[in-house]
């Protein structure tokens, strides 16, 4: 099989780059490097063009099996810098599913564990959407279009709600990474972790080994037509936990983010019946992998 995936530089799209090459496919890649780097790409990647998704799709003429979309700004203060991040998301998403819709693909994409927030956990996904942040407003319009492109032009879908996603090959990210990822950081570098408010804020996290194989199995999935599933473990830890096991020092301050997500927890339970998917990795196995490969020393 021949795929393309969108935002194959970055965190978790190389880390699908190098699942998909382990499994024996052949991939392009297209990034415009904002938050990746083509340090990230694996040896065996066919092709990887650099720039804009808009610029390129259109003109492509390869022959693909499936498109992985992993490529939108990933963050909530990268939309409040740059609101332009919405329409651009929008955009390329449009482009990308008019190729899907004339070649008969069918498109695997990341969305956001951040729409639910507001609602009560564990979240499932026939919650309502709250309005909260611009971030989740382009994520859930990119959810509606998968939607629209199935009932008007065919093309199959998957989307994944992404929770808290961790692991190796996130520090192109910088300040954007995984809360998790940073205190790693900020032990490796004797440095005081800053926490918002007292600590008791929950997330959900997932190995990212876990995540891409998620991405795999959705591609592969038989009888979907378009739907929208919960990546995430269905545990979480307060962020006091998180640092306690990962032994880093930290501060403690006034939360100044406005809509701030204040606990996240999946409802597998659609996933499982849709996917089959469940994770396998425990946040301890997680941790000392993660540990391994931003502390070597202590391996």
């Amino acid at each position: 099989m021949r795929y393309l995936v969108t935002g194959g530089a970055g965190f978790i799209g190389s880390n699908l780059v190098r699942l998909l090459l382990e499994k024996g496919h052949d991939v392009d890649i297209i990034d415009d490097l904002s938050t990746g780097s083509s340090e990230n790409v694996p040896h065996g990647v066919y092709r990887m063009l650099i720039g804009s998704y808009k610029d390129m799709i259109p003109y492509l003429r390869e022959k693909y099996d499936g498109i992985f979309h992993l490529g939108m700004p990933s963050s909530t203060p990268l939309y409040r810098e740059d609101r332009g991040n919405v329409y651009r998301v929008v955009e390329d998403f449009i482009h990308i599913m008019e190729y899907a819709a004339e070649h008969k693909l069918r498109v695997v994409y990341a969305s956001s564990s951040s729409l639910y927030n507001g609602n009560p956990t564990p979240w499932t996904e026939d919650l309502s959407i709250p309005v909260t942040d611009y971030y989740t407003e382009a994520r859930y319009y990119v959810e509606r279009l998968a939607r629209v492109y199935n009932e008007m032009c065919g093309v199959q879908s998957v989307g994944l709600r992404l929770f808290s996603v961790y692991g190796p090959h996130e520090e192109f990210k910088k300040q954007y990474a995984n809360l998790l990822t940073q205190l790693l950081w900020a032990y490796r570098d004797g440095k005081t972790f800053e926490i918002y408010g007292d600590g008791e804020q929950r997330r959900d996290m997932v190995y990212v080994p876990d995540t891409v194989r998620a991405f795999v199995m959705a591609m592969e999935a038989e009888d979907i037509a378009c739907e929208v599933v919960n990546i995430g473990s269905g545990v979480n830890y307060s962020v006091n936990e998180l640092a306690k096991m990962v032994g880093a020092e930290v501060s403690y301050t006034e939360n100044p983010i406005k809509n701030y997500v204040l606990d996240t927890l999946a409802d597998t339970r659609k996933t499982w019946d849709t996917l089959g998917f469940a994770t396998q990795y425990s946040l301890e196995e997680g941790l000392k992998c993660s540990r391994s490969y931003y502390l070597p020393e202590t391996k």
